[in-house]
């Protein structure tokens, strides 16, 4: 950022700019929250007028706005001399935020990222982290003036949320870049407030490994992975899905059978999911790890390293361990451009994968310049905000559709499997982890279950 807050007196100053009512007072609850003295304004020409009063370090802007849109306030802005840093927010789609983000740069804009509505407010508070001095926790004053208003998170909140449907699923597509074939879905962990806002993992996860409910939030995010899967099955589209494993999962031997029972009963065949570990976790537990990551590939499941590069794997490490996909950190995808080290990690990556005979997943790609790159070293899945950013599973259909009439197409999916018999009764130790609690068949999963997110 141009300008950093040393004192209360010299924060910087950010401009909001969307002509809903509701998501510019949401961002500019973001933006003071990051520590940013904030302006907001319901158009363009207010906007003009604001910067002329009181220049901005920060332009956060919708693109379809009253009087003037946001490629001419852009253009205002950049002629007049106005804001360096921009975050950018449309619900016009990737397409329409790509070519803004490419604009933005031609007027030598620092594009700080580009999102799809509706917003998610951990999102952007990520990418405003550490430009102020003040923490990034989400703290919404009670000020009806101040914006939305909604309850801190707190442990007893946490607790209450695991089960009562607050923990959501959201999925990010991937996509392989050369065929433009989607190739599977991601499932990530957000948190729905009582008031509807949709919060990433950096507002919740903390509270919930200090109440010791990652083991719950993980089997909660099968639950949720596994049940949608069966759901877009019966639409004709079988699409694999990915789910992060706790560092506890790991370790328990009894989640084999209960995975293997779980997709059973609901229909869905073990490599349509792929369990993603990060490198940390794996060299913390190795020996603990290697029988339950063998017994889970043994019954079909994928296994992926994820966030490849910033733990301490080697190659024998890796040799060792059953995978089947590596997964490249999304850090270093972002800075390849311009950063060598960065592309050196990649190619390592990339060919540790090919020798092995590994999945290459790429992740955090935003730019066609980012996916050629990876492409031209040998990497062609790709997952990022060109492609998709994460979304409901109610929205996935008609993602699916748009993508398909855009000219996309789908992976081949493999036949059906034959299940083993010994997985038609309920391993032992399964706990009941549906949202709304039993099924009424014994089944956590099962489709007559509550609906998931």
């Amino acid at each position: 950022m141009r300008q950093k807050a040393t004192q209360e007196d010299a924060r910087p100053r950010a401009l909001v700019v969307d002509g809903c009512s509701f998501q510019r007072q949401l961002l500019g609850l973001i933006c003071r929250t990051a520590g940013f003295e904030t302006l907001e304004a319901a158009s363009g020409r207010k906007a003009i007028e604001l910067m002329a009063e009181a220049p901005c370090s920060l332009l956060v802007t919708d693109l379809d706005l009253p009087e003037l849109d946001g490629f001419q306030l852009l253009h205002h802005v950049a002629e007049s001399g106005g804001a360096h840093d921009l975050l950018l927010v449309s619900r016009q789609g990737h397409s329409i935020l790509n070519s803004a983000d490419r604009l933005a740069r031609t007027l030598n804009f620092n594009v700080m990222g580009a999102f799809e509505k509706p917003i998610i407010a951990e999102d952007i508070l990520d990418l405003l982290n550490g430009c102020c001095d003040t923490p990034s926790v989400i703290e919404v004053p009670g000020d009806p003036g101040q914006g939305p208003t909604m309850e801190p998170l707190s442990h007893s909140i946490i607790e209450q949320g695991i089960t009562n449907g607050s923990l959501v699923a959201f999925y990010q597509p991937k996509i392989h870049h050369q065929e433009s074939a989607i190739v599977g879905f991601e499932c990530l962990a957000r948190w729905r407030t009582a008031e509807g806002v949709i919060l990433g993992p950096g507002a919740f996860l903390p509270m919930v490994e200090e109440l010791g409910l990652m083991t719950s939030l993980t089997q909660m995010m099968l639950n949720h992975a596994i049940k949608d899967i069966a759901s877009w099955q019966t639409l004709g589209w079988p699409m694999p899905v990915s789910v992060n494993l706790s560092a506890d999962s790991m370790t328990d031997t009894n989640l084999p059978d209960r995975l293997a029972w779980l997709v059973a009963e609901n229909g869905v065949r073990p490599t349509s999911i792929t369990l993603e570990i990060t490198e940390t976790k794996l060299m913390e537990e190795a020996a603990e790890c290697l029988e339950v990551m063998s017994r889970l590939r043994l019954k079909g499941f994928g296994l992926s390293v994820d966030d490849f590069g910033t733990g301490y794997s080697t190659l024998k490490q890796l040799q060792y361990f059953p995978f089947t996909e590596l997964k490249l950190d999304q850090s270093y995808v972002r800075s390849s451009l311009s950063h060598q080290p960065s592309r050196a990690v990649l190619e390592t990556g990339i060919q540790l994968a090919r020798s092995l005979s590994l999945s290459c997943v790429a992740e955090g790609v935003e730019t066609t310049d980012h996916a050629d790159l990876l492409a031209s070293l040998g990497c062609h899945n790709h997952q990022g905000y060109l492609y998709g950013k994460p979304m409901p599973a109610a929205d996935i259909p008609v993602w699916i559709a748009g993508w398909l009439e855009r000219g996309g197409t789908m992976m081949a999916v493999e036949p059906e499997i034959a299940y083993p018999t010994y997985l038609s009764h309920r391993p032992i130790g399964m706990p009941d982890i549906s949202p709304r609690g039993p099924s009424g068949r014994g089944s956590p999963l099962s489709s007559r279950s509550g609906q998931a997110g």
